[in-house]
């Protein structure tokens, strides 16, 4: 290439043949082809055509320079001509000279039109560039209506000689499609103001010369292209899920506004779309929108070219096809909800981020003559595009959430409950060290702490019911997520009387749905928990009955927010239906029984085992007895003497019987007996015979034997002492091994 720009023309032919030349011409001709094509793809495949036009035009310009130069030559000519025949000869008839001047108007018309064609492709993509599409849309019709007068009037002897005007033509043609382009790209934009769709529906009705009625069909199929279009994911420009709905629900909104004012009109006038035609009518030709340089080129063209207006049918959209249209676009918007934004809904994984949806979607205020657009438009009545398309898919995402947020929260429970049950005996063991061992936590460190109605934050009363760290961790675990999964439902449906004022539905439907939703949900949620308890997958010991049964009692008392899902609103009521709550604490309740039950009969039979030992005759009882007490006793005989004796009762029972007490009380004191329901202990009780005939009656018979040894002066005088120190023994190891004293006269008579 360097050797090509470094050439002498001169030197080039006096030093090489002409065939060495030629090949030099074709390698220039190649590079400046190159060059042109690298040019075109730097500046990018869409400017193809512009530099082709470019070119063109600067061929037409030279060929018009020519022509202009050559038709000044001619008239100097057919000046001195002239001036030489009426020198030397008679003026020439007056017909000859009119069809010279006919002709010349002719030439000059030809002229100036094809000058206009030379002008047009710069003008029109300069309006195309500042999208101005109507004004380039007449200005392709002006170029269109030359082409056609230069092709079939008596201009053909002149056209002939001036080939640029097809050629000329064949550069303007594709602007046809090119417009059209432009058209549908803009009006399948996101936001699309009414006046700029009005210009470019004009330009298509221009263009085309369709009527209104297909227009609104384009129209509709552009924008539901466009919403289609914002619901695909963008790989370019990626999006948030709420953004791209929010998008696509205020484009049906911008949509209906624009289509009411295009297509119908505000007020009864004509819409946008009309009058844009009625003022081109009204408006001076198109070639007043050309400028030039010297206007007076203008009085050379033929009146159909100067006076040239786009001529289109002024026809409003017909009310059937209106009613047609409307169906239809509702029909596929439908369709299109169902598929493609069901499944952007779907990627919503919060339902905070649905009411910050909600919220966004329902704070801006509709247009004043909203009912007036749906009646005009035969829209539905109340008609709303949130409401009608967009409400129902979210409120079935929430249904979803809240059934994968409580499976969640189910599964995270089973592996906490699974993870209590693993060391089942250390935690049974550890309740009583719980429960008896003070900390400087267990009372209220501040004001805020006292009066929190949050029971698992006061310790000492946790000691109190039984529940271990780890039973309170499981509730609290539970109940964090349940807070959150309601704090955001409720946040949801909240706002339902406030916002949707202007709904279709009766004001409390949908959060009355919603709430009902997350009862059942809910209720059935605890059932296949207690059902995942009950499946046998945990060792029947007595510490994993114990953990289950304070568990299932600790889950209705420490889950507030459980309560608050099975809650629902009753109707025409502020007040909240605890019916399910009701239940399903019953339910729990009865489950934790079951449990309870489960360790009262491993329990029972642990210790007929360990009780079931030979008892020791009378007299190793004698000699385990404890130290015996000596009791004196005064009393006055007949003649007023006073008699004293003593006598030795035993202070405590035999050591073999303490020690069984003892034993029991000690493994009941591991579980912390107080817990213990009365449901449970009632039954147990009442299985135990007040009166035990054949017991009684050996009793009987051992009193009789030992009170026939006896004196019976003496018995009956140590009679009365003998049986209340015995049962003061009795009661004095009662208190002993920490059972519950029936009265404060029975502890008075201990102590």
């Amino acid at each position: 290439m360097s050797d090509l720009l470094e050439l002498n023309p001169d030197r080039l032919f006096q030093q090489h043949t002409v065939s060495e030349i030629e090949q030099v011409s074709r390698k220039l001709q190649n590079e400046i082809e190159k060059r042109r094509e690298d040019l075109r793809t730097m500046v990018g495949e869409r400017y193809r055509d512009l530099l082709k036009a470019a070119d063109t035009i600067n061929d037409m310009k030279t060929t018009s320079n020519t022509v202009v130069e050559r038709i000044e030559g001619i008239i100097d000519l057919s000046g001195k001509v002239r001036e030489n025949l009426r020198k030397g000869r008679d003026v020439s008839k007056e017909g000859d000279k009119s069809q010279r001047i006919l002709i010349r108007n002719k030439y000059y018309g030809v002229v100036v039109q094809i000058h206009i064609l030379t002008l047009l492709p710069e003008m029109i993509w300069t309006h195309l560039h500042n999208d101005e599409y109507f004004l380039a849309a007449q200005l392709f019709a002006f170029s269109r209506h030359i082409s056609t007068d230069l092709q079939l009037n008596d201009n053909n002897s002149i056209v002939r000689h001036f080939p640029v005007a097809t050629r000329q033509w064949t550069v303007l043609r594709p602007f046809l499609e090119i417009i059209r382009d432009h058209c549908f790209v803009t009006l399948g934009r996101e936001s699309l103001p009414a006046s700029v769709a009005s210009k470019c529906l004009a330009s298509l009705l221009l263009l085309e010369s369709s009527n209104v009625d297909a227009l609104l069909a384009v129209f509709i199929e552009l924008r539901i292209k466009s919403f289609l279009n914002i619901l695909a994911e963008d790989q370019e420009k990626p999006r948030k899920v709420r953004d791209r709905i929010l998008s696509s629900l205020q484009l049906l909104e911008e949509s209906c506004e624009v289509m009411f004012d295009c297509f119908v009109g505000r007020d009864g006038s004509d819409g946008l779309l009309l009058r844009e035609i009625q003022d081109l009518v009204a408006k001076e030709p198109t070639v007043s929108l050309i400028k030039f340089d010297n206007p007076v080129v203008l009085r050379a063209l033929p009146g159909i070219i100067a006076q040239f207006k786009p001529q289109v049918a002024l026809a409003g959209v017909r009310e059937e096809s209106l009613i047609r249209m409307t169906n239809s676009w509702l029909e596929k918007l439908n369709l299109a909800t169902k598929t493609a934004l069901k499944s952007l809904i779907d990627l919503i994984t919060s339902v905070k981020v649905i009411h910050d949806i909600k919220r966004q979607a329902m704070s801006p205020q509709k247009p004043n003559n909203w009912e007036n657009i749906c009646r005009k438009l035969f829209l539905p009545e109340g008609f709303a595009v949130y409401e009608f398309f967009y409400q129902k898919l979210l409120n079935e995402r929430v249904k979803d959430i809240i059934e994968s947020s409580w499976e969640g929260t189910l599964e995270a429970v089973q592996k906490d409950v699974e993870k209590l049950t693993q060391t089942p005996e250390k935690a049974s063991k550890s309740i009583r060290k719980m429960v008896w061992t003070e900390e400087s936590s267990d009372i209220p460190q501040s004001l805020q702490q006292a009066i929190c109605q949050d029971q698992k934050t006061h310790k000492l009363l946790m000691k109190t019911r039984g529940y271990s760290p780890a039973i309170v961790e499981v509730c609290e675990n539970l109940d964090r997520r349940l807070e959150l999964l309601f704090n955001d439902l409720s946040n949801y449906v909240s706002s339902e009387s406030e916002v949707d004022k202007r709904r279709r539905l009766p004001d409390d439907e949908i959060t009355d749905t919603l709430r009902e939703f997350l009862v059942e949900c809910s209720t059935g949620r605890i059932m296949k928990f207690i059902a995942f308890l009950r499946s046998g997958r945990f060792p029947e010991t007595q510490g994993n009955s114990i953990a289950l049964a304070k568990l299932l009692q600790a889950i209705g008392e420490l889950c507030p927010y459980l309560k608050c899902c099975l809650s629902k609103r009753k109707p025409n009521s502020d007040e909240d239906d605890l019916e399910k709550w009701l239940n399903v604490c019953k339910r729990l309740e009865e489950e934790s029984l079951y449990f309870w039950s489960l360790w009262l009969t491993s329990f029972l039979k642990d210790t007929q085992q360990t009780q079931n030992t030979s008892i020791p005759n009378l007299n190793v009882i004698l000699q385990e007895f404890p130290s015996w007490e000596t009791v004196s006793l005064e009393e006055k005989n007949e003649q007023d003497v006073i008699l004293k004796s003593s006598i030795r009762v035993p202070s405590q029972p035999s050591f073999s019987l303490q020690q069984k007490l003892f034993k029991l009380c000690r493994d009941l004191n591991q579980i912390a007996p107080h817990t213990i329901p009365r449901a449970i202990v009632n039954p147990r009780r009442g299985k135990l015979a007040r009166e035990n005939k054949t017991l009684s009656e050996k009793a009987q018979s051992l009193c009789q034997n030992f009170k026939s040894r006896v004196d019976p002066f003496d018995f009956e005088m140590s009679y009365d002492s003998l049986n209340a120190n015995v049962k003061k023994s009795a009661h004095r190891v009662l208190h002993q091994l920490g059972c519950i004293i029936p009265n404060m006269d029975y502890l008075v008579a201990m102590l």
